[in-house]
């Protein structure tokens, strides 16, 4: 199963696919193998380019050896088929990236009770729309994003800007969790620079639906002409509808979730996660007795795992200077970002919840 060089290997007649490529200039006395397992076009996926990054890196500075994985999730029988085979090679640890994996990971962890799993961007489930079930050889990575919606938050202010909003689709928990920490940094910021009592004004709005829709643009529009000047928006297809707008009003957008500043102008700041470091800090997990199976650990500001993207071109106030003391202060415990989804404004911000 196992393919070196990068040679494709094609089954006519199944819809899976499966392609591995091993780091071997470790030598033949290796102490640990690695496997990262993605679906679909790798090289087209940032996060699991970053995970191989991390995955090579650890495998390395331990002696050890990195395969990476390609299965095709088309056919879920396939698709597990695939897996038992990977695990059979010998794997001591196996780093999954993709909620698109949640149900395979979850058939795996209950196979090889003596592999560690990590997974980035996802939590093993017995089928779609299960609650989560996270063996005990199982370490799941979520991002913290309320550091970074607090991020672009306190940014957004700093930088002048005065009646913001925020979209997205669904309540889920990370579009509340974005949501809780955008207003709060909104707050922080407009009590450190001391503004006028309700100075700064919020826009909430959820369209109830992740799907592109005309819905999402209007509602977007809508924020645009009541005054909003930036909009933090959450959600793949949610990104695209409020770029759209904003570039019809010749407003910006805060793209949550993803970078989209090269996509569209009207992008003036993304939120990053750094998969190298979150993969290699778990897998340094991995070989610790103290291992949290079972469980779902946050990475933020604390373990370099998450960036707010700025080009500084663009901005007059919020310097880079000015955006590492936040994020320093973050990483160090000295400044928080609440866990406790709270949306409401306070003496010197307004929101408005639609």
């Amino acid at each position: 199963m196992k393919i070196k060089n990068k040679v494709k290997r094609w089954q006519a007649m199944c819809l899976a696919a499966i392609m591995a490529f091993s780091l071997s200039g470790c030598g033949g006395d290796a102490k640990d193998s690695i496997a990262m397992v993605t679906s679909g076009n790798y090289a087209g996926n940032k996060a699991a380019c970053q995970a191989w990054n991390g995955v090579q890196v650890f495998a390395s500075s331990e002696d050890g050896v990195a395969n990476r994985y390609e299965v095709s999730t088309a056919d879920a029988a396939a698709a597990d088929k695939q897996i038992k085979t990977i695990m059979k090679e010998g794997n001591t640890a196996a780093v999954f990236v993709g909620n698109d994996l949640e149900q395979s990971l979850y058939k795996a962890q209950e196979g090889n009770k003596d592999v560690r799993f990590i997974m980035i961007g996802g939590q093993p489930r017995p089928e779609e729309g299960a609650d989560p079930s996270i063996g005990e050889n199982t370490l799941c990575v979520v991002f913290n994003n309320t550091e970074l919606g607090y991020l672009a938050g306190y940014g957004a202010v700093y930088e002048g800007y005065r009646h913001l909003g925020f979209i997205a689709g669904t309540r889920s928990a990370d579009a509340i969790a974005y949501e809780s920490g955008f207003i709060a940094g909104v707050k922080a910021c407009a009590a450190d620079l001391a503004l006028e009592a309700g100075a700064v004004v919020v826009d909430e709005h959820y369209t109830e639906s992740d799907a592109l829709s005309p819905l999402v643009m209007e509602a977007a529009l809508n924020q645009y002409d009541n005054g909003c000047q930036i909009i933090m928006a959450y959600g793949h297809q949610i990104n695209r509808a409020v770029i759209k707008a904003a570039e019809k009003r010749n407003k910006l957008v805060i793209s949550a979730g993803e970078d989209l500043r090269g996509e569209s102008g009207a992008v003036l700041m993304g939120c990053a996660f750094d998969c190298a470091a979150a993969v290699e800090k778990a897998l340094a997990s991995c070989k610790s007795e103290s291992f949290a199976g079972g469980t779902s650990v946050h990475y933020g500001a604390a373990d370099n795992a998450i960036s707010l993207c700025m080009s500084p071109d663009r901005f007059t106030t919020f310097t880079e200077a000015d955006y590492q003391r936040i994020f320093g202060e973050l990483s160090s415990g000295a400044r928080t970002a609440p866990q406790d989804n709270n949306v409401a404004g306070d003496a010197f911000v307004t929101v408005n919840q639609q």
